[in-house]
């Protein structure tokens, strides 16, 4: 973890590293019920081809405890092209970012 912040209700925590040899860094913000138990949970990452890796790696761990083996094995499938073909378009958003100049 990189940082944390946090004000009444709401927590944010902001991180990096790596999955599966891919770079990630990103916030996740958690907001909380009136019991303490978590309300709303939103997460952001970067790059793309990054949350891709991640979301093919959790999505399917998530997918098979709430729907089966079946569903997680088709979501890993389905999915697993996602971040080596987002990982081309990196360079592209990259020289985005930096702009003119």
């Amino acid at each position: 973890m990189v940082d944390e912040l946090s004000a009444g209700d709401t927590y944010a925590f902001f991180w990096r590293g790596r999955i599966e040899g891919r770079f990630v860094e990103g916030a996740d913000r958690l907001r909380l019920d009136g019991d303490g138990k978590v309300r709303e949970v939103t997460v952001r990452a970067r790059p793309l081809s990054g949350l891709s890796t991640f979301l093919t790696a959790i999505g399917a761990r998530f997918a098979r405890g709430r729907r089966g083996d079946r569903v997680a094995a088709l979501l890993r499938a389905t999915s697993r092209p996602l971040p080596p073909t987002f990982a081309l378009l990196d360079p592209g958003t990259r020289w985005l970012v930096r702009g003119r100049g």
